[in-house]
């Protein structure tokens, strides 16, 4: 039997029927010999069976809490008053592995950016597409934070108007 790469011609419903196998916790063999047995010449090669069950695993991985004892040093400083921020405004009392990893990031690339905008922006980087990435990292280069005209200068040469901060401050408190 010719086995075909990573799912490419793999009939929809043999690639749905091993996302299944996969999510029930079924080794790479289990899952394939199923495969085969109800698919046939179309059933996913063991290949793209194992890069389903590494694609689940690090999604796992990511939705894992964040634990601070478990964490860098220099990531739980960068993370911790993230956290008091956003439970005082919403009440949550932890982040995941990946929320806690994007914050650290954010905050060690500008780390006079203010809790509660830490936690926006990391929430955004995590679902962003390339484009959008980058257009995160200009906002945060531009750091309107810090009233030195960067960002007016930035937003009116894009034609663009700066509504989201425009009259009005949500980290001016966090700040001082």
């Amino acid at each position: 039997m010719q086995r075909k790469g990573f799912g490419s011609r793999t009939k929809p419903r043999a690639q749905a029927r091993a996302r299944e196998l996969v999510d029930e916790g079924l080794k790479p063999l289990v899952v394939v010999g199923t495969l085969e047995r109800e698919f046939g010449d179309d059933a996913p090669s063991e290949r793209w069976v194992k890069y389903l069950i590494a694609l689940k695993k690090a999604k796992d991985a990511e939705s894992d809490p964040w634990d601070f004892m478990a964490a860098d040093p220099d990531d739980a400083a960068a993370v911790i008053d993230v956290l008091a921020v956003v439970g005082q405004r919403t009440g949550k009392r932890g982040f995941t592995k990946a929320e806690a990893d994007a914050i650290a990031r954010v905050r060690r690339a500008v780390a006079d950016v203010p809790p509660w905008t830490a936690y926006l922006l990391a929430r955004q980087f995590l679902v962003a597409s390339t484009e959008e990435a980058d257009l995160l990292v200009e906002y945060l280069a531009s750091a309107p934070w810090r009233r030195d005209g960067r960002y007016e200068t930035a937003a009116e040469a894009a034609g663009l108007i700066p509504h989201s901060m425009e009259g009005r401050n949500d980290d001016e408190s966090e700040t001082k």
